[in-house]
């Protein structure tokens, strides 16, 4: 059995270790705490800015959701983009700040605060309706485990954890053709927009960039062309993501089925609107990613600089 190394007392006494002379380890020590005291203030202004800027962001966010009327959401929207590098001050704001843009984008607001003329905006209103009505809904299932001739064929299988928020073209797992045919599994064009139904992955989305199956814990809609584009409605299920995780139903694997999914009432822009929200939001996202990156720049100085302080006063 491997003894824990320790260090002994005669060892200790007996190890050499290089010292100053008594008046430069006075120095070294009263060096050592001027620039302690300057960390320790340091952090203290850091954290009181940290607390003020989450105060602000928090107020700044609220408003701009709860936004009554368009002189409203101007005036919020105008507070955020003046303010942006001052309300997100670490990278763990950055989620918060891309939902915020992704619920504006999804009613676009956020394209009528890019261009207050409105111009880009070829058919407002919206049309409300059940997601049931966007595209033809249906959901996978599980080939028989026994059956090896079911499995490790040609056709990808997906399941919750192949889902990646955008173009889904591989999977873990594949079935036959002869599952397809004689089997649950179902085969889903591509194009499909898919979203998780069951666990902590509850409305997690893809779209499926090759033909494949799914399981039957993933839904997933042939999106009519004519009512909404497969980008803009994965879109308006993530936006949705919470509410369906609120919705969602059992103790030990909560789940939302696919009937209260497609019951939910949403307001969908004309094809050509959704092409300007989509592709508005994908700057807004790069400039997420922007500032992410300078976030975390900015944090790993911070830590170098601990670091730093830390081996000196050792």
């Amino acid at each position: 059995m491997q003894q824990t190394p320790r260090l002994g007392t005669k060892d200790a006494v007996a190890s050499l270790h290089a010292v100053p002379p008594l008046s430069e380890q006075k120095a070294i020590v009263v060096r050592v705490d001027e620039l302690m005291a300057l960390c320790d203030e340091l952090e203290e202004k850091q954290q009181r800015k940290a607390t003020v800027t989450t105060k602000l962001r928090g107020s700044a966010f609220n408003a701009l959701r709860q936004a009554e009327t368009p002189d409203d959401l101007s005036v919020a929207w105008e507070r955020i983009s003046t303010n942006w590098a001052h309300l997100t001050n670490h990278p763990d704001s950055i989620p918060e700040l891309r939902q915020t843009i992704l619920g504006l984008a999804v009613k676009g607001e956020l394209d009528r605060r890019i261009d207050t003329s409105g111009s880009r905006f070829s058919c407002d209103p919206f049309e409300s309706m059940p997601l049931g009505l966007v595209g033809k809904w249906g959901s996978g299932g599980t080939p028989q485990k026994s059956r090896t001739d079911y499995y490790n064929g040609g056709i990808p299988w997906l399941v919750i954890g192949d889902l990646n928020d955008g173009l889904v073209a591989t999977s873990k797992s594949s079935v036959t053709e002869l599952a397809v045919a004689e089997s649950s599994a179902k085969m889903i064009p591509v194009g499909s927009v898919l979203i998780a139904m069951y666990g902590a992955s509850i409305g997690k989305t893809g779209i499926t960039a090759v033909e494949c199956c799914t399981n039957q814990a993933i839904a997933h809609c042939i999106p009519d062309p004519d009512v909404v584009r497969p980008d803009f409605l994965v879109l308006l299920l993530q936006s949705l993501k919470s509410t369906f995780i609120d919705m969602g139903r059992g103790a030990a694997q909560p789940n939302v089925s696919q009937t209260i999914i497609k019951a939910f009432e949403v307001s969908v822009p004309c094809i050509k609107d959704q092409s300007v929200i989509v592709s508005t939001f994908g700057s807004m996202m790069a400039m997420c990613d922007e500032l992410e990156k300078q976030l975390l720049h900015q944090q790993d100085l911070s830590s170098r600089l601990a670091i730093a302080a830390t081996r000196l006063a050792g």
